[in-house]
C-alpha cells in the first residue's frame, strides 16, 4: 500500500520496516525474491514462492505499479524501462495489452508517431476493437492527420455498420467529433 515519502524516491520501489521503535529501510525491491527477503525481515518467518504461476503474478504487478508510479511522476524514462522486453515475453491477449499499455507511455512521453506505430502493431494482432481503434483516432488527431481520421471513419462504419443502432453511437460520434475539433490540421505542403 502506497505511503508518505520515505525520502529514498530514487532507490524505489521502497519499504518501511518497523519493528520495537526502530525503522529500517529496504530500497531497490524490484523482483520477487527481493519481496521475500523483506518479508523475513518483517516478520522472521521464511517465505517460499512454490508457484511459478504466483511469482510471475506478482513480478507483473510489480512492473505495473513501477510504471504507473513513474508515469505519475512524469518520469517517462523509467516508465518505458523494459516495456519492450515485457511485450515481447507476453503472448496473444496479454501481448496486446501490453502493446495497448505501451502505446499509451509513449504517447504520455510525447512520442507520438512511435506511439502511433506500437498501437497499429496491438490493433493488426487481433480482432478490431472499437476502443482500439478511437485510440488511434485520438493519436492522429495529436499529430494533425485529420484526413486519416476521416479514413479511420469510414473504416468503422464498415467494420461495425450495427454501430448506428446501439446506446454507444452517440457517445462515438460525440469522441470521433471532439477529436476533430481538437486536431491541429496538418500544414500545406508546397513542393
Amino acid at each position: 500500500q502506497a505511503s508518505r515519502c520515505f525520502g529514498a524516491c530514487n532507490r524505489g520501489p521502497n519499504a518501511l520496516i518497523m519493528r520495537g521503535g526502530r525503522k529500517e529501510m529496504c530500497t531497490r525491491i524490484t523482483d520477487a525474491e527481493k519481496s521475500a527477503a523483506v518479508l523475513v525481515q518483517a516478520t522472521g518467518q521464511q517465505v517460499e514462492f512454490a508457484d511459478p504461476s504466483y511469482v510471475h503474478r506478482l513480478t507483473q504487478t510489480r512492473q505495473l505499479r513501477m510504471r504507473m508510479e513513474a508515469c505519475k511522476l512524469h518520469k517517462w524514462n523509467a516508465a518505458l524501462e523494459g516495456i519492450e522486453a515485457c511485450v515481447s515475453s507476453r503472448s496473444g491477449r496479454e501481448r496486446q495489452q501490453m502493446q495497448v499499455e505501451h502505446a499509451k507511455l509513449l504517447a504520455c512521453a510525447g512520442q507520438l508517431n512511435q506511439a502511433l506505430r506500437v498501437l497499429d502493431t496491438a490493433i493488426a494482432s487481433g480482432p478490431p476493437m472499437l476502443h482500439l481503434l478511437l485510440h488511434r483516432a485520438e493519436l492522429l488527431g495529436r499529430l494533425g492527420r485529420g484526413t486519416e481520421i476521416e479514413a479511420l471513419e469510414l473504416h468503422l462504419s464498415m467494420l461495425f455498420p450495427d454501430l448506428k443502432d446501439t446506446k454507444q453511437e452517440p457517445e462515438i460520434a460525440a469522441t470521433l467529433a471532439k477529436i476533430r475539433s481538437k486536431t491541429v490540421h496538418e500544414p500545406l505542403r508546397i513542393q
